[in-house]
């Protein structure tokens, strides 16, 4: 019966989506500002999940003035129920990826300030200097970042490696600046994808996303037409997964419009454009993500479809928006970022909901509408608690066991 309950997400990840085809959302509560064991509106910074369905999260716990990143996969009732990552006395200004129970993060540590990963009680300096530097981070610790003079560099510990910069024969073109403002991302093969200005021959088209491999790089997000057009001064959100396969989100001129519009693609392929008149319009994709079964999940802002999406349709390639009943309260905010989605397609979401509450959630995707919320069982009614686990025996199902939902108020 466990097999069959893992059968479920994993089927839907690997399928492609379809018109009208019926996936919803259940919603896991890992963490929230009303358990007790976390200060209210404490959760400052977007979660990370890693391939165990595990999330790493900011928070201050109650009675303390330290926030820490800690990490979670079930509702928790005590402070014990979470790992802590980050050791006292350690700021955090970003949560990077999370890779089988190691975190990185940007930050200051002591007396040192840059990108550290945390694996097994240590904290580990993977790249001194700024803390602004996005932790883009593989799983044997090599980081990929911009350096200020436009050149895209790896470190590994204290050292570094240029890959890419200003004047190299690349794809046939020459590279003229690599973006920093358009934070690269890392496998663990060691393929970066990133996003520069190199000017190609025969083509108009010169800021590609592009990706590279032992001595070069080759064009992603060049394609014809009107993606060939980014918009340079914007951020382009992108990420790769393990396969090689490159999301991202540039804006591109519309001259029917004389406007920039937003789209998202996954290489030469858009899955996503903001002039889809199914959308409401002026929207904004803040972050894209890509996991390795080749699904691609995306942020809109800016319109009462403020959420997150897995394609064109509103409404059955919608995870969770603004207005949508979650937990007996209402959403009215949701984020999200590149490292927000596993492989069966679960996603670490930061929700705000409308009775004050402010939730760190794993959406889970199910077949039919979903809807339901799993939080930690009311301390008050140990029968329902009882009643679980009765069930659980005599059915063998996993799935009741994790399935708690809040009574009503």
């Amino acid at each position: 019966m466990r097999r069959a309950a893992v059968s479920i997400p994993l089927l839907l990840a690997l399928l492609a989506p379809s018109p009208g085809r019926a996936v919803g959302y259940d919603y896991v509560v890992v963490a929230s500002s009303d358990s007790g064991v976390f200060a209210p509106l404490s959760f400052s910074l977007v979660p990370s999940i890693g391939n165990d369905g595990s999330i790493a999260f900011l928070a201050t716990p109650t009675g303390s003035a330290q926030a820490g990143i800690f990490i979670g996969s079930t509702p928790g009732r005590r402070l014990a129920d979470y790992t802590r990552v980050t050791p006292p006395g350690t700021t955090v200004q970003q949560i990077g990826s999370v890779l089988g129970g190691a975190v990185a993060f940007t930050g200051q540590s002591g007396a040192q300030a840059g990108v550290f990963r945390w694996s097994a009680g240590v904290t580990t300096p993977i790249l001194a200097g700024s803390q602004s530097i996005p932790p883009a981070v593989n799983a044997s610790g090599v980081l990929a970042y911009v350096d200020d003079a436009g050149a895209l560099r790896i470190a590994l510990s204290q050292g570094s490696t240029t890959l890419i910069q200003n004047g190299d024969q690349i794809a046939g073109g020459t590279i003229s600046h690599v973006f920093s403002f358009v934070y690269p991302d890392i496998n663990d093969a060691g393929q970066v994808a990133f996003y520069p200005l190199i000017f190609l021959p025969n083509t108009s088209c010169d800021e590609p996303v592009m990706r590279t491999f032992p001595g070069g790089a080759e064009v992603i997000g060049l394609g014809g037409g009107d993606t060939c057009d980014f918009f340079q001064a914007a951020s382009v959100p992108l990420a790769i997964n393990e396969l090689g396969s490159v999301a991202y989100a540039p804006e591109i001129f519309d001259e029917i419009l004389g406007e920039m519009v937003d789209t998202v693609a996954v290489n030469s392929s858009k899955v996503w454009d903001a002039r889809d008149p199914a959308f409401a319009s002026h929207l904004h994709v803040t972050d894209v993500a890509l996991n390795d079964s080749g699904e691609v999940a995306f942020r809109l802002e800016g319109s009462l479809a403020d959420g997150v999406y897995t394609g064109s349709d509103p409404a059955s390639d919608k995870v969770l928006a603004i207005e949508d009943p979650l937990c007996d309260s209402t959403v009215i905010g949701v984020d999200f970022q590149r490292y927000g989605i596993d492989p069966l397609g679960r996603m670490a979401l930061f929700v705000a909901l409308a009775d004050g509450r402010r939730l760190i959630v794993r959406a889970e995707p199910v077949l039919g509408p979903g809807g339901a919320c799993q939080t930690v069982p009311e301390p008050a009614a140990p029968e329902a608690a009882i009643a679980a686990l009765l069930a659980v025996a005599a059915t063998g199902r996993r799935r009741v066991q994790i399935r708690c939902v809040r009574s009503g108020r």
